[in-house]
């Protein structure tokens, strides 16, 4: 059976594109974990099938990315225009970036590049995901106990969503 992990793909522009905008490190942890004064974390929220094709399907990936800025306090000119401006450049990643081009090497030994039409191969390796956006910025999120404990954690949760289009491979 050949396939495409695309989630792992999705995933990993996601991170791309967080780490080169904003220069910090991206997680993927269940629960919170004092690693750093900030970074992202992004979660699998859900992947839903939207629709079933002749050759293949649509699918809707949602991504959960949390922000958490670990600093005492909260003072209106520290905190709360720094998590906004956070957010706003977020928005700003994902308006300019909905349907980012793959730069991951994806040849392997199993697909090789010689058994595929050129169309074929440019399909499956260029394109990742389109529609990639926020869909909505919490800055009040529910904490579980991991994040509970730290009183000065502050959080911003993002759902992202993208929609990407799968072919059914030939096995």
């Amino acid at each position: 059976m050949i396939y495409d992990n695309r989630g792992k793909r999705i995933i990993n522009k996601v991170q791309q594109l967080l780490v080169e905008e904003f220069k910090i490190p991206v997680l993927f942890d269940r629960q919170y974990r004092p690693r750093n004064t900030s970074y992202f974390n992004i979660d699998y929220n859900d992947i839903s099938d939207v629709s079933f094709l002749a050759g293949g399907m649509i699918r809707q990936y949602n991504l959960t990315i949390k922000y958490f800025l670990l600093l005492e306090g909260f003072q209106r000119h520290t905190h709360q225009n720094y998590l906004s401006n956070i957010s706003e450049r977020l928005l700003r990643l994902f308006k300019n970036n909905p349907a980012p081009k793959n730069t991951e090497n994806t040849f392997n030994l199993a697909t090789d590049r010689w058994a595929l039409s050129n169309e074929y191969w440019n399909l499956i390796t260029e394109y990742i995901y389109h529609s990639g956006q926020i869909n909505s910025i919490n800055y009040s999120t529910d904490r579980d106990e991991s994040e509970d404990i730290f009183k000065n954690l502050h959080i911003v949760e993002y759902d992202f969503t993208c929609i990407s289009s799968e072919v059914d491979y030939e096995s």
